[in-house]
């Protein structure tokens, strides 16, 4: 009853051309179909539909204003999206014929409506929602899949020699993982996450920040390394749920002063198909363990060694590698001694924990020697120039991810 009210007192302030006498001859209509294969941004393009949304008043202005617009066209249709732990009724029934009327589109979400418009802003709003609910989804049971396999343990010993303290304070202080970043997939997915995650507001520019431990001053041997990047890991599930849930209700429930909305929905973004919840997964997993490596490798103050490959060869009796023509190896410091060709500590297998996140180690040395080169560090990781770019190798990671110290030159 409350929500007929809501409809009856705010729809007719929200909507700028109210909809026609539903006459037959005077019915909206389509120039392309409405299939599952023609709801795409092209057919979004063609039939003008961001003509009918700039030309509705207040688009996307009141509360719950997806459900209220569909619900005004066509007030059969219980359309839910609120809950990102139940997308029953987050749909548009293909079945669902508007009553009394000719239609062309029986059997799509198009024909679930006076105007059959509003079957691509319907089934936008579904994509959206689908995107949120398999991130919301994804990112426990792959944290998951981290915390209980032996990646944590594996990666200290390998990019470590004991003992090595650090502090607490240094592991926690530079703890900041984007929000876009984590569920970033790879591969022909990325395209799709590309067009539709920076258009989602309350997730741009979110990173994860750790609180200083109360023991931060206290020195760690190696030995609780792997159980503090745990500890990080393990606090990734609640704040990225917290943040789909604040990004859903912004879209389905949160009242709204400009065009965010709208925007949101322009040149048939949504129609992106999402990516699935299994392939957010791999994505999410495959992305912590980069960031656990690369901020690991921070903390630790790894540096990246280049060298002349016959110089005191070693490229041959340390464990280094070609790249560039140079040979290259990562060291890290020995207490406060500046890292050289005798000076540092090697990790035990500095090129066996890139590959355990699935990176090459011309693609890790490539990124800290770019990132040098541009004159900056670690803490200049570009998250949101990443998003944006055109690379889409399974290779492809943020600008400065690894912004670790470089010591020698390309040159010469």
């Amino acid at each position: 009853m409350m929500n007929s009210v809501i409809a009856a007192l705010l729809l007719p302030l929200a909507l700028a051309t109210p909809l026609k006498p539903r006459q037959d001859d005077e019915r909206p209509t389509l120039n392309t179909g409405c299939e599952p294969g023609d709801l795409t941004p092209e057919n979004w393009r063609t039939n003008a539909i961001d003509a009918t949304i700039s030309g509705t008043l207040g688009f996307g202005q009141v509360p719950e204003y997806p459900r209220l617009f569909l619900q005004d066209d066509n007030p059969r249709l219980d359309f839910q999206c609120a809950d990102l732990n139940n997308a029953d009724k987050c749909t548009i029934p293909t079945n669902f014929i508007f009553v009394g009327e000719a239609n062309d589109f029986s059997g799509t979400v198009c024909g679930a409506f006076h105007n059959p418009q509003l079957g691509f802003i319907g089934q936008a709003w579904v994509n959206l929602y689908t995107h949120l609910r398999n991130i919301n989804n994804a990112v426990q049971p792959a944290v998951d899949s981290i915390l209980n396999s032996n990646f944590i343990d594996e990666l200290v010993t390998k990019s470590t020699a004991e003992p090595l303290p650090i502090p607490k304070e240094v592991l926690f202080k530079l703890a900041e993982l984007s929000l876009v970043f984590v569920p970033t997939p790879i591969g022909p997915e990325l395209a799709a996450f590309r067009t539709i995650v920076p258009r989602f507001k309350k997730l741009a520019g979110k990173l994860l920040k750790n609180a200083r431990n109360e023991q931060a001053d206290q020195d760690e041997n190696i030995d609780n390394q792997p159980q503090i990047l745990k500890d990080l890991l393990g606090s990734v599930p609640a704040w990225v749920q917290e943040n789909m849930k604040e990004q859903n209700d912004d879209i389905f429930l949160n009242t709204h002063s400009d065009n965010t909305i709208g925007d949101m929905l322009k040149d048939g973004a949504g129609l992106s198909t999402p990516t699935s919840q299994e392939d957010y997964e791999k994505a999410i997993s495959r992305n912590l363990k980069i960031f656990a490596l690369a901020q690991l490798w921070t903390k630790i103050s790894m540096n990246l060694l280049l060298s002349d490959p016959d110089e005191f060869g070693q490229c041959i009796s340390e464990p280094s590698t070609r790249v560039r023509d140079k040979c290259m190896q990562f060291k890290y410091r020995d207490g406060t001694i500046p890292v050289t060709l005798a000076t540092g500590e090697h990790p035990r297998d500095a090129a066996g924990a890139i590959a355990s996140t699935g990176l090459n180690f011309d693609t890790v040395a490539n990124n800290a020697i770019d990132c040098q080169n541009a004159g900056k560090t670690f803490s200049d990781v570009d998250f949101d120039g990443f998003l944006t770019s055109d690379n889409d190798n399974d290779q492809a990671i943020p600008a400065c991810l690894f912004g670790v110290p470089v010591v020698g030159s390309l040159e010469g």
